[in-house]
C-alpha cells in the first residue's frame, strides 16, 4: 500500500512539475461536511469533513485535465475515527460555462 502512496505522490510531483504555463493553471479548493451510513439504521452514522484541492495542468478548448488531491476525516460514535488521503486525476468539461462538470479517479489510503 505505501508503494502505491508513493507512486501516486511521485506521479502528481511530476505532473505539477511540468504542467502547462502559469496562464493555463487554475486552482479549486472545496471543503464539504460527510455523513456516512455503515449500518442499518442512521444511529451509527459516521459525521465528519472533507478538503479538496485540485489544479489544472491542461487546458484545450472547453476541457481541462486536472490533479486533485483529497483529506477527509470521520468520527463513529464511540467505534473509530477514520481519516482517508487521496490523490488522483480530474478530466473537466465545458471549462467556459459558470457551472462545468468533472470525471475522477482517485486513490489514497484511509486509517
Amino acid at each position: 500500500m505505501k508503494r502505491i502512496l508513493t507512486g501516486i505522490l511521485t506521479s502528481a510531483a511530476l505532473i505539477a512539475l511540468t504542467a502547462a504555463p502559469a496562464a493555463a493553471q487554475t486552482t479549486e479548493v472545496g471543503m464539504g461536511f460527510s455523513l456516512q451510513k455503515w449500518n442499518s439504521g442512521w444511529g451509527d452514522a459516521a459525521r465528519g469533513f472533507s478538503g479538496e484541492v485540485s489544479r489544472t495542468f491542461s487546458e484545450s478548448g472547453t476541457t481541462a485535465i486536472a490533479v486533485v488531491g483529497d483529506l477527509s476525516w470521520s468520527r463513529f460514535s464511540g467505534e473509530e475515527t477514520d481519516l482517508g488521503v487521496m490523490g488522483g486525476i480530474r478530466f473537466k468539461f465545458m471549462t467556459n460555462k459558470k457551472v462545468s462538470a468533472f470525471v475522477q479517479g482517485t486513490a489514497g489510503l484511509m486509517r
